[in-house]
């Protein structure tokens, strides 16, 4: 089956789910309204995003997600990968994953990675997409990678876009010392490209800027130890992001990790709130 073909067959099961529920007199027929904490939501159509996997070397990434309720739900898998414009692409799974209520599952990346190398060719790296049907936190979901290798792990977590209020993100630390490098892991959540800038506070009061386009839909990793020359001997500080798109058109991630020590840290990327006027 072709890709387009995978693509139409995907969108046509999810058009007949939502038509299913407005028929049945369901939550979205009846613009039913669920109340969480102070907040609202309609629902709705939901996409988590994950803004890094990995199987090079040795490494496995195991997308692990729970059903949250007490009724039963169908996710859709889809892996973005490549670390270029050449390389990028997309893998989309027909079949949906089916969760019991409150049930738990894992998926192995590497399996179908190694699946399907003709259609992921050189590519090892990337973001990944969950897609599932009713309220924001309905479903959650992170990405545990491993290397038996080097016994080392560390979690990506995924993140709901539509929960965002701001487009500038914050990440606690950042750690360059010794060995140990830190990763700022990054995807696009948009089918348009976006403007992104890394900001890398250090010292006293100092910053160090990059700006950069991502591609839609993709995911990067930024090697904070590529900009060392221009920390002035500084090996921490925080890290900001700040993109020229709506909330959410970026989730982001932070990783700090020694292989020798077999150590690492994982820093969320955190939107900022907008103060209520």
């Amino acid at each position: 089956m072709t890709g387009r073909v995978q693509r139409l067959h995907r969108v046509a099961v999810i058009v007949l789910l939502f038509s299913a529920i407005l028929l049945s007199g369901g939550p979205a027929a009846s613009a039913n309204v669920r109340n969480e904490g102070s907040a609202s939501y309609v629902l709705n159509l939901q996409t988590l995003h994950c803004p890094w996997f990995s199987v090079v070397d040795d490494l496995v990434s195991l997308v692990q997600m729970k059903n949250t309720t007490g009724t039963e739900m169908n996710v859709y898998l889809t892996i973005r990968f490549g670390s270029n414009e050449i390389e990028d692409g997309s893998y989309e799974g027909i079949e949906p994953i089916t969760l019991a209520p409150y049930e738990n599952k894992t998926v192995n990346i590497r399996q179908i990675v190694t699946q399907h190398r003709k259609l992921f060719k050189q590519a090892n790296t990337g973001g990944i997409e969950l897609l599932f049907f009713g309220n924001p936190t309905d479903l959650i979901a992170k990405t545990s990678i491993v290397s038996l290798k080097h016994r080392q792990a560390f979690d990506v977590p995924f993140v709901n876009p539509m929960l965002a209020t701001s487009n500038v993100l914050d990440s606690v630390e950042w750690f360059i010392g010794g060995d140990y490098r830190t990763f700022v892991e990054i995807k696009n959540t948009t089918t348009e490209d976006v403007s992104v800038t890394l900001v890398i506070r250090h010292g006293k009061g100092v910053a160090t800027e990059q700006t950069f386009e991502m591609p839609a839909q993709q995911a990067r990793a930024v090697d904070i130890r590529e900009f060392k020359s221009l920390l002035d001997g500084d090996v921490t500080g925080s890290v900001e992001l700040r993109h020229n798109g709506v909330p959410g058109a970026v989730v982001a991630n932070s990783t700090i990790m020694s292989r020798s020590l077999g150590l690492s840290f994982d820093s969320p990327f955190i939107p900022r709130a907008i103060p209520k006027e």
